[in-house]
């Protein structure tokens, strides 16, 4: 009878182990969590799109910046960018979105309207609109610093030009995904 009964009986070792495998799922849990959060908002960062300079974004667009592949993979031509801030002909705007144009030691020539890198026509008729062709403009873009340019080239006076010449550091990051709305989720290189 004993046997029977202790049978039926669940052990004090089987319920503790119970609390062990809850104790375990909640740990992974809150783990996990942690690490989607750091990856999310440290290494990534949440931006609400307004005012954008860039085709292909829409206001109220959600969209991620990598802070820190600038540093490790640097940028490459083309490739859209988060500034911290900008200031354009004097009015000092927020975040904004811009393609990086030009690095560190090459020589820039806007005339008629296009842009040439270092003498080569840069063809960028897949993503901008047209530039004023009254710029003419021929610098060197200095060491830590990048060119940028939004794709409606008509916002670009012959006053901002210097002015779209940015330190790598004021460069919050590359555009990674859109995660917001759902319906125009995207991802970027």
């Amino acid at each position: 009878m004993n046997g029977k009964n202790s049978a039926l009986r669940p052990r004090s070792g089987q319920r503790r182990n119970i609390g062990y495998k809850l104790l375990d799922w909640l740990t992974i849990a809150v783990i996990s969590l942690s690490l989607a959060a750091i990856l999310l908002f440290v290494v990534f960062s949440p931006l609400s799109v307004s005012d954008t300079g860039v085709g292909g974004f829409d206001d109220g667009d959600l969209v991620f910046a990598d802070r820190f592949s600038k540093y490790i993979f640097g940028l490459d031509r083309g490739d859209v960018v988060v500034l911290k801030k900008i200031t354009v002909g004097g009015d000092a705007s927020g975040r904004r979105l811009v393609r990086a144009i030009a690095f560190a030691g090459e020589k820039v020539t806007i005339a008629e309207g296009r842009v040439y890198i270092d003498g080569a026509y840069l063809d960028e008729s897949a993503y901008t609109y047209e530039m004023y062709d009254g710029i003419r403009e021929e610098f060197i873009v200095p060491t830590g610093c990048v060119f940028v340019l939004p794709d409606d080239r008509m916002m670009v006076s012959k006053d901002s030009i210097k002015e779209l010449t940015v330190q790598i550091t004021d460069i919050l990051g590359e555009v990674r995904f859109i995660a917001f709305p759902f319906e125009r989720f995207q991802t970027f290189k």
